[in-house]
């Protein structure tokens, strides 16, 4: 996918409402959204957030 094409392509809200979640200190939040949006494990969205949490803080 191109730059371009990745621009219009609008991005995945659930993903939007777990990034809000983690800026709101709501971590369990953030993991249950994501773990039922996105269909995998309670460890595997707890890694997720997790890696979201330190991308989001730098």
């Amino acid at each position: 996918m191109t730059d371009e094409l990745k621009s219009t392509v609008p991005a995945d809200p659930s993903i939007e409402r777990v990034i809000e979640a983690i800026k709101n200190g709501k971590k369990l939040e953030a993991i249950i959204i994501y773990r039922s949006t996105h269909d995998v494990s309670i460890a595997e969205s707890l890694k997720i957030v997790v890696e979201m949490e330190k991308e989001l803080s730098l």
